[in-house]
This record gives C-alpha cells, sequence and structure tokens, in this order.
C-alpha cells in the first residue's frame, strides 16, 4: 500500500481479509498516501475502522452480487479525504439522528451505536468533517475529511 502510516496499511489488510471472509468485494482506491496528515495514527485507524465496519455490515445481508464496498483515499487543495460507498439506502430522518451516541439502526443494537458518533467525535477534534449522502439508485457515502 502506498499509505505513509502503517498503522492504516495493517488495518486495510485487515478488512480486505474480513470484507473476502464474508464474500463482500472490497475495492480500495488510494491516491494520497496520507504523508502529511495531522491525525494521530491510532484515532485515524479507529475512525477508518468504524467507516469500513459499517459499510460491510450495511451489505453483507443483500445477495452476493451487490455485496460491495469502496474506500478511497485522495486529497484536494484544502482537505484529506477518507470515502466509502456502498449499496444501500438511510432515509433522511434517520440521516439526522445516526450521529448521536446510542442511536443503532440495527435490530440488535445492544452495544451498537457507538461508531459513527465516535467517528464524529474524533474527526471534529482535528477541526475536520464528515458527512452521509444516501440516494436510493446511487447507495449510500461517507466522507471524511482533516484538513491540510
Amino acid at each position: 500500500m502506498r499509505l505513509a502510516i502503517p498503522e492504516l496499511s495493517a488495518l486495510l489488510l485487515v478488512k480486505t481479509g474480513v470484507a473476502t471472509s464474508r464474500n463482500i468485494s472490497f475495492r480500495m482506491e488510494v491516491r494520497s498516501d496520507l504523508s502529511q496528515i495531522k491525525v494521530r495514527p491510532f484515532d485515524l485507524v479507529a475512525i477508518v475502522g468504524n467507516l469500513i465496519n459499517n459499510a460491510l455490515e450495511a451489505v453483507e445481508n443483500l445477495p452476493v452480487a451487490e455485496r460491495r464496498v469502496q474506500f478511497q483515499v485522495f486529497e484536494n487543495t484544502g482537505y484529506f479525504i477518507m470515502q466509502t460507498r456502498n449499496p444501500g439506502f438511510i432515509p433522511r430522518d434517520l440521516r439526522a439522528m445516526i450521529f448521536t451516541a446510542g442511536f443503532s439502526t440495527k435490530s440488535d443494537s445492544t452495544d451498537r451505536g457507538l461508531g459513527l458518533a465516535s467517528i464524529k467525535h474524533l474527526t471534529e477534534s482535528y477541526n475536520g468533517f464528515v458527512v452521509v449522502s444516501s440516494h436510493l439508485d446511487k447507495g449510500t457515502c461517507f466522507t471524511v475529511g482533516f484538513p491540510k
């Protein structure tokens, strides 16, 4: 992997194995090595790990042909960006609540509802942002950005 953060590279290798074991297509596109990002590796691993876990869980009960998750790392003039995409739809009313600690869309909600709240808290502690977009025909995309 072309990442300057070995901890994140290791996480992505593990998540690739997890996806394979669940018969999920997991594609990665890395267009930045993140060598200049000002986020502690531990926090970056927590954020990306939660993002990918959520995307994998969102597709694991779909028909095999629809079990697709894409993870991208890139940068633009102002931000380092990490993004997950997967099929599925989150209704607008739920999108307003998903970053609330303890809220979960899963029926087995014991010990759930902390991942997205954690992502939001950690990301904002570095003056970053997290946004979600979800469309019936395009699927769901979570985007996390950290200022350069």
